[in-house]
C-alpha cells in the first residue's frame, strides 16, 4: 500500500511503524546469477539494519502524521540520521531497546483481555530519556517483546504528536518498579457499566511517559469517570 504506483492508499494523518531492531539484507534481482554479485562482494557482509526510505518518503508525501520507530544498539544512530533528514517536515519517535538489551516473543503468551486500554505487561519496564553517556550500560538482559509492543502502543495513544525537537529519542529496559493490578479498560467498559477484568500494568502511565512530556492519563476512562 505504500508503493508510488498505489496513489489511492491513503496515509493522511495515520501513525507509521518501523521495526528496525533485526538486520534483514535485502536480496537484488540478481542475487540468482553468477553476474549478480561483484568479485570482492561477500554473502556474509553484516548490513546495518535501518528505516526503508522508500517507504518513509512514500508515508511522507502522503501526509503520514507521525512516525515510530522501534531501535537497538546496532541500528539507532542510522535511524536518528535517517529520521533528521525529515526533522522539519514530519514529527517521529526513536524507541530505543537500551545497549545490547534484546527481545523475545513469550511462547504461549495470550493477552487476558481481547482489548484494553490500561496496558497489560508480564514484566517491569523502565523508560527514560536517551542518554548517549549510559545507553550502553553493559546489560544484556531479554525484554518481552509483548511488553516492547504495549509501551510503543500506549507511548503512540498518550504522548503528543505535534512538532517540538525531532526526532525525540528514549530508551528502554526491564525495570525495577513493581506492576499493579488494575481494573481493565475497553469498549464495553467506556459504554457501560459492565466490569472486565484486571491487569498487570504499570502504576502510573503519566510518570512511566514523563520523558515524553505531557501524557494523556485519561484514556479509557468514560467521560463520568474523568476528574
Amino acid at each position: 500500500p505504500l508503493s508510488s504506483s498505489i496513489p489511492q492508499a491513503d496515509l493522511k494523518d495515520s501513525l507509521l511503524f518501523f521495526d528496525v531492531t533485526t538486520s534483514a539484507p535485502e536480496p537484488s534481482p540478481l542475487s540468482f546469477f553468477p553476474f549478480g554479485k561483484k568479485d570482492d562482494e561477500k554473502d556474509d557482509e553484516p548490513t546495518v539494519p535501518t528505516i526503508n526510505a522508500n517507504i518513509l518518503q512514500s508515508a511522507v508525501d502522503r501526509g503520514c502524521a507521525h512516525v515510530y520507530v522501534l531501535a537497538n544498539g546496532e541500528s539507532l544512530e542510522s535511524c536518528r540520521l535517517t529520521l533528521e533528514q525529515y526533522a522539519n517536515i514530519i514529527p517521529s519517535t526513536i524507541i530505543a531497546l537500551e545497549g545490547d538489551i534484546t527481545m523475545k516473543s513469550t511462547q504461549g503468551w495470550v493477552t487476558s483481555r481481547p482489548q484494553n486500554m490500561e496496558g497489560e505487561f508480564l514484566r517491569p519496564v523502565s523508560m527514560r530519556a536517551y542518554n548517549p553517556e549510559n545507553y550502553f550500560s553493559g546489560s544484556n538482559a531479554v525484554i518481552p517483546a509483548e511488553d516492547v509492543a504495549e509501551v510503543m502502543m500506549h507511548l503512540a495513544l498518550r504522548t503528543g504528536r505535534s512538532f517540538v525537537e525531532y526526532p525525540r529519542v528514549v530508551q528502554i529496559s526491564p525495570g525495577d518498579d513493581p506492576l499493579v493490578e488494575r481494573r481493565n479498560a475497553d469498549y464495553f467498559t467506556l459504554t457501560t457499566t459492565q466490569e472486565a477484568g484486571t491487569v498487570q500494568s504499570v502504576a502510573s502511565w503519566e510518570q512511566f511517559l514523563s520523558p515524553l512530556g505531557e501524557v494523556n492519563a485519561e484514556l479509557g476512562k468514560r467521560p463520568d469517570q474523568i476528574e
